[in-house]
């Protein structure tokens, strides 16, 4: 009776166990099977007792082969204990996870009558774990580095995310063995403000903190950005014990704020750019007016003086010191691009070849010269003048850098393939294109350029030798971006700078035959009727002396309207007009445009201290002016000008 109460306890207790269990014989068949089948898998017992393949017909058809499998390696006496975790499909459709253990039942005699199994569903369990793993998967190889420090000298690893690798380049079992120590990967320039903000921060109690972004030098050599957030960690007695640090590379951010200050900084210079290109064109124009009363009146007295006098020889230094003056104003058109251009077509190595004397008087003994032709001819249409000038301040450089000692300058020629933004910034304008540029390469063995100071070469008065050298190399940014061209240099201290000059190459084919309609005509009588207008007096007057000297009878007048009505009268032929741009009441070129409406044939011929690019010529040759001179301007420059225009009527 007490047998069988127990039995009846012991099935009870079973049949309302909340896992599945079972008891199948060695023949395969069920002797029992507990009720929770039907919650868990949704058939009943008798299901299960009417088809022995039913579990297997369940199970999830990824896992079957390794049910299958477990059935025919452990559903034997010998295997005494096994576990596996697979998925069933319940009679619902759904796929659920079962944990499932079995192990051997043997009578006292030792005689095997079956397993016991036990099926648990852990579903819920199984997607928890998988969601975490998933998590620490993504954190694992997510951005983010955890690092364990110690509170001790250098910050030793205690523990550290194992993408950590993939940050700096070094195993995290280098770290917590203490082969690479932290501190050591700090960048020099950072470490001090690094350290000094955990002293601050571990001093005022913070439970946390936040440094600001610092760099990591990585097992390559490479240079990173983090961004720090560290937890302070303390014991019960308040000390300081570790620091715990999430570490986020911030290179890539780093890069574009960088990009993006450089591009307001670009934008700022050109701004600035602009305003002295306004600036210098106006000062230029006032420079030259007041040049042109110096130069002229020296001329006119040069004129006057016996060649062997005492002042003659005053006159002719103060004219040839005001000429070099005059060029103060050329310069700064050059740096800012104003300076109109004469394009001449010209091959590179006669360009050089023409400045040679110019770069004989450069060089000094002590400096060996070399120019390399080149292969073929290259051909450009450029301004001789500016780019010589270009050419005779990188000489000057280079034979500065030689500091008076043995060395040796060469110059080359040669093609090659550039795309623009391999230009220095200043050379970025954009009308330059990539394509196959030709250059001229000056390429020296003195002293070099520091790489902190490279940058800074076409800055105006810019120069490591002393204070106030000149424009210098920035005079080849405006030459060089008016020819949409450009300047490279590399130098190494101590072993010498190569500068290339490129230009826009002119193919064979593109090459003209030098026209002879401009050859001056020396036989032109200067005579006639003329028209002098300026708003200033003294160039006026200046101006009235110099054409009488010449030959002509000179009108004068201050502004254009007063040009132009002596003209409407037609009491007077006049030969020409030498009139200013800029005027008050009606400027050179609003009374130009009345004239030719009155008189179509009359030379007019416009002056100015403006470069003729800053006004608004009309295109249409009927509507420009004959000729353009700039000022200040020699007796023998308007009078060839003047030979020009009347030679063609």
């Amino acid at each position: 009776m007490k047998m069988f109460d127990s039995e009846e306890k012991f099935r009870t207790m079973v049949d309302f166990s909340y896992d599945w269990e079972k008891w199948m014989l060695p023949d395969g068949s069920y002797e029992y099977m507990s009720p929770s089948c039907e919650r868990i898998t949704g058939y009943t017992k008798e299901e299960f007792a009417a088809d022995p393949d039913l579990l297997l017909k369940i199970t999830h058809p990824d896992d079957r082969q390794m049910m299958i499998e477990h059935q025919s390696q452990h559903l034997c006496p010998e295997t005494e204990k096994a576990e596996l975790e697979f998925r069933i499909i319940t009679k619902s459709g759904q796929v659920r996870w079962i944990w499932h253990e079995c192990n051997s039942v043997f009578k006292q005699d030792g005689t095997w009558i079956g397993r016991r199994i036990s099926n648990r569903e852990i579903t819920d369990k199984h997607e928890a774990e998988t969601i975490l793993q998933r998590e620490r998967n993504m954190f694992l190889h997510g951005p983010v580095v955890t690092f364990t420090w110690r509170n001790s000298e250098n910050w030793p690893v205690e523990q550290v995310s194992g993408n950590v690798f993939g940050l700096l380049g070094y195993s995290a079992k280098e770290f917590i063995e203490g082969s690479i120590l932290y501190a050591s990967l700090i960048h020099p320039d950072d470490f001090d403000r690094v350290s000094s903000e955990v002293t601050t921060h571990s001093n005022d109690n913070s439970l946390s903190f936040i440094h600001e972004p610092y760099r990591l030098v990585t097992c390559s050599g490479n240079t990173i950005w983090v961004i720090d957030t560290t937890t302070i960690i303390r014991n019960d007695q308040e000390d300081i014990t570790h620091y715990q640090g999430y570490l986020v590379d911030i290179s890539e951010q780093k890069r574009q704020e960088q990009i993006v200050l450089e591009s307001a900084m670009q934008q700022e210079q050109l701004k600035h750019f602009e305003s002295l290109k306004t600036m210098a064109g106006a000062i230029a124009h006032r420079f030259n007016n007041a040049m042109m009363a110096v130069q002229g009146n020296l001329e006119l007295m040069i004129e006057t003086l016996s060649d062997d006098s005492d002042e003659y020889k005053m006159a002719s230094d103060a004219a040839q010191a005001a000429k070099g003056a005059s060029q103060v104003g050329s310069m700064m058109l050059s740096y800012v691009g104003q300076r109109p251009l004469q394009l001449r077509e010209i091959s590179l190595f006669d360009l050089v070849r023409e400045c040679s004397p110019t770069i004989k008087d450069l060089s000094c003994p002590s400096v060996s010269l070399k120019v390399i032709p080149p292969a073929q001819e290259l051909y450009c249409s450029i301004d001789q003048q500016q780019i010589q000038e270009v050419l005779e301040n990188i000489l000057t450089n280079a034979v500065e850098s030689l500091e008076n000692s043995t060395g040796t300058i060469e110059i080359s020629f040669g093609e090659e393939y550039y795309t623009t933004d391999s230009f220095p910034i200043a050379f970025q304008a954009k009308d330059t294109k990539d394509g196959v540029y030709a250059f001229f390469q000056i390429k020296d063995t003195g002293q070099g350029i520091s790489p902190e100071n490279l940058p800074r070469i076409f800055e105006p008065f810019y120069t490591t030798q002393f204070v106030g050298r000149g424009l210098g190399l920035a005079l080849a940014v405006g030459v060089m971006r008016k020819h949409r061209g450009g300047v490279t240099i590399t130098s190494t201290l101590t072993k010498g700078t190569t500068v290339r000059v490129l230009l826009p190459p002119i193919s064979s084919s593109q090459q003209t035959v030098p026209s002879s309609q401009g050859v001056q005509n020396e036989n032109v009588e200067l005579s006639g009727d003329i028209l002098l207008v300026d708003d200033d007096e003294i160039i006026l007057g200046i101006g009235k002396m110099t054409l009488e000297q010449l030959g002509f009878t000179v009108h004068t007048f201050i502004n254009g309207k007063e040009a132009v009505d002596k003209v409407c009268k037609q009491d007077i032929d006049f030969c020409a007009a030498v009139m200013d741009i800029s005027m008050p009441v009606m400027d050179g070129i609003e009374a130009m445009k009345i004239m030719r409406t009155i008189d179509p044939a009359m030379p007019i011929l416009l002056i100015s201290g403006y470069s003729e690019n800053d006004f608004p010529l009309p295109k249409e040759q009927g509507d420009r002016p004959d000729c353009f001179m700039r000022k200040p301007f020699r007796l023998d420059d308007l009078r060839e000008s003047l030979e020009k225009l009347l030679s063609s009527c």
